[in-house]
């Protein structure tokens, strides 16, 4: 039996190990579509983000918490991987309110940076 059918290996069988590194790293690609719809959710979750430091700095005056969301927001939008136009474009805008918005808490403090 050979070590790919048994499971075990040695260390002396590379084309074994490269196969089994090619057969994970396939299994733990996303393919397109799950890309896109990771990269929907993340962003929804983004934008709730947003919208509960909106809901905390209007209703609430609390600025510090509501800092607190939008750097929230800006760190999980950091780590998207947007695929196309459309989704780099919606991407860069949430960025941009929720970087508008944690300045405008950081102003109304005193903590401008």
């Amino acid at each position: 039996m050979s070590e790919l059918d048994d499971g075990t290996n040695d260390g002396t069988n590379e084309p074994h190990d490269t196969a089994v590194a090619a057969a994970a790293a396939a299994a733990m690609k996303a393919s397109p579509q799950e890309e896109e719809e990771t990269f929907g959710s993340d962003l929804e979750k983004a934008q709730d983000l947003r919208l509960q430091g909106n809901h905390l700095f209007r209703q609430q005056a609390e600025f510090l918490g509501a800092t607190s969301y939008y750097t929230q927001a800006i760190d999980l939008l950091k780590t998207l991987q947007p695929q196309q136009q459309d989704e780099v474009t919606t991407n860069d805008d949430e960025l941009i309110l929720n970087y508008c918005n944690r300045s405008a808490c950081h102003l109304i403090l005193n903590q401008a940076e």
